[in-house]
């Protein structure tokens, strides 16, 4: 969800970007601009920042669970070896 938002805002600040006055807006074809909106660089950066901590949690979590998988075959290894 983070990566839509994130694409979105970037697609929409280069789009705000090649808007001029008199001149056909690239999304809607109005020659009025009356009040682009702004990509907002702070929240870029928080956007791709949460991006990289969801990216690290979820390896975590993936190493985490493999090697819970594999305490649980040396218990059950142990178990049948009683």
């Amino acid at each position: 969800a983070l990566r839509k938002v994130h694409a979105e805002t970037k697609a929409l600040a280069s789009l705000v970007d090649e808007l001029h006055d008199g001149e056909p807006c690239p999304l809607c074809g109005g020659a009025d601009h009356p009040a682009p909106a702004h990509a907002d660089a702070e929240k870029l950066h928080e956007l791709e920042a949460k991006g990289k901590a969801a990216a690290s949690a979820a390896s975590q979590a993936s190493a985490d669970n493999l090697e819970a998988g594999r305490a649980e075959e040396r218990a059950r290894a142990n178990l049948q070896a009683l």
